[in-house]
């Protein structure tokens, strides 16, 4: 596979990072993500957790892992086409190295996806269906103030002697919209990475928070019949 690195412009993604959302998603909360897209830890270690962290600050230093993520949401103002979905089908990971060289972190399609409150928390009520193609592709349909969020497992960062070798981070996510309706459903997705400190550590390492920090995340793009890619630079 000709990895999409390679045709798009990263001139122009860094660009929209700092633009506002060019489409929104429903229900999500009007500020932060929900809104534009953000940059919360530019580099792989303490010193970079942002102001308003309420969790732990010290993890010793430089951060060991890192991971691509993708949400799938119904637009604002909703989606006329319920039989419609979101397929997910390609995720790539790329970290520049300090040599100034790109090197692929990951790639391929989705290893686990759930259903989650629209807001970003934990979602109440039952998992929406996940459609899994033979070819691993995932597809989707958010709903009822409910998005979908998924990843691949989180895998080593390169390091440089004792510091990670990633000046900068660059993920995109492929998708399109499929089935019924499909060409006037409204779905939108984003595509987001974070580090984390550990290779083994799990959320609960962030107590009192209840969620990891996060790295950045990228604006959302609507999903349409042909593939599209949503993107996140930092």
């Amino acid at each position: 596979m000709t990895r999409y690195i390679n045709r798009c412009c990263l001139a122009g993604i860094r660009a929209a990072m700092a633009q506002p959302h060019p489409v929104k998603p429903a229900n999500a909360p009007a500020f932060g993500w929900g809104v534009a897209p953000q940059i919360i830890m530019s580099k792989p270690n303490d010193a970079a957790l942002p102001s308003w962290w309420k969790g732990p600050r010290d993890f010793g230093g430089a951060w060991k892992a890192v991971v691509a993520w993708f949400t799938v949401h119904e637009q604002e103002g909703g989606n006329p086409s319920p039989l419609a979905g979101v397929e997910v089908s390609d995720l790539e990971l790329w970290g520049k190295k300090i040599s100034g060289e790109w090197a692929l972190l990951q790639a391929g399609v989705p290893e686990w996806c759930g259903t989650f409150a629209a807001t970003g928390g934990t979602w109440n009520g039952a998992q929406l269906p996940i459609t899994t193609q033979p070819d691993g592709s995932v597809i989707v349909t958010p709903k009822g103030g409910a998005m979908m969020h998924g990843a691949r497992f989180r895998v080593p960062l390169p390091f440089a002697g004792a510091v990670p070798d990633v000046i900068s981070i660059y993920a995109t996510v492929t998708h399109r919209a499929v089935g019924a309706g499909a060409s006037a459903s409204r779905f939108v997705v984003q595509c987001g990475v974070d580090w984390w400190p550990t290779m083994e550590a799990q959320t609960s390492a962030f107590s009192p928070c209840d969620y990891n920090p996060g790295a950045a995340s990228g604006p959302f793009v609507k999903s349409e019949t042909t593939q599209v890619h949503s993107h996140v630079y930092a």
